[in-house]
């Protein structure tokens, strides 16, 4: 799978980009501020009032709307996660319903299952990697399976089979939702819009206004905050790697590995 070009950069590329973009959308706005008298710029700026506070109104709107969608796909991933390594430990303990013979064969095969869920989340955004741990998954998931039919096919195991198959549907099963709930990101046309009325906002802000030093100095500060805002969103978006990331949860499944110590 191709990664999205927005999502194959680290977030705080793609924000040291667009604070430089801002700036100079302000820098260049100033100037053409500038070759007009005061007299034009005032009248102007009063003339394009409302469309001015319609604009600062609608990137404020999409701010906070990708916001809240960066937020709600972080908790999600977060609860898949814990989801997962609950579904793995119940079938883990299942495996205590075996002979012991069994039983040693089953755990062997999910320490190996557990290894490649592990590499899954280590393997951040390298789609090689992913692919490769998720091969290894279901070669792990396949044997497992394989030989809890295979026992099952007597009937005098039922009791143990009907424990153990609904427990390994639901691990497997929740690896496609978390499949799923990787690969789904925020739209980059939602992200391109953020950056293009963060840039057109500081173009305005330039061209229609005299600012004295305070005011610059605001200006430096509102960029510099709405960058920090835009880097959080693309923050929460990649929870693999960055500042926000699922490392507590994701340790939930290493730490299932203590289960399997005989």
């Amino acid at each position: 799978m191709i990664e999205d070009p927005i999502y194959g950069m680290r977030s705080i590329v793609l924000v040291t980009i667009l604070m430089i973009a801002s700036f100079l959308s302000y820098f260049i706005a100033s100037k053409l501020n500038q070759k007009r008298s005061p007299g034009q710029t005032n009248e102007k700026a009063k003339d394009f009032g409302p469309i001015q506070s319609a604009l600062f109104g609608l990137f404020a709107l999409i701010l906070a709307f990708t916001f809240s969608m960066s937020a709600g796909k972080y908790e999600k991933r977060k609860d898949i996660i814990v989801q997962e390594a609950n579904n793995i430990g119940t079938a883990i303990l299942r495996c205590d319903l075996y002979p012991d013979s069994l039983r040693k064969e089953f755990r062997k095969d999910f320490r190996d299952y557990l290894d490649a869920r592990i590499a899954y989340f280590d393997a951040e955004y390298d789609n090689d990697k992913i692919e490769e741990a998720n091969k290894k998954t279901e070669k792990y998931y396949l044997s497992i399976w394989k030989r809890a039919c295979e026992f099952g096919r007597n009937s005098q195991n039922m009791v143990m089979t009907n424990q153990m198959i609904p427990a390994l549907n639901d691990m497997i099963d929740i690896t496609t939702t978390r499949e799923s709930a990787r690969i789904d990101h925020i739209p980059e046309p939602v992200i391109l819009l953020l950056f293009t009325l963060c840039i057109t906002t500081t173009f305005i802000l330039g061209f229609f206004h005299t600012v004295k030093k305070s005011g610059t100095i605001d200006l430096i500060l509102l960029i510099i905050m709405t960058s920090i805002t835009i880097y959080t969103i693309l923050d929460l978006d990649k929870p693999r790697r960055g500042i926000i990331t699922v490392e507590k949860q994701n340790q939930k499944i290493v730490e299932l590995k203590k289960m399997l110590v005989d």
